[in-house]
């Protein structure tokens, strides 16, 4: 599992779109 909220400054918004997130990469 990558942590993508890590990179991304918002951590709450890619939790909600993780799955769009994990399509984009």
């Amino acid at each position: 599992i990558v942590t993508v909220g890590d990179l991304r400054p918002a951590p709450v918004l890619w939790h909600e779109d993780n799955g769009r997130r994990y399509d984009n990469g």
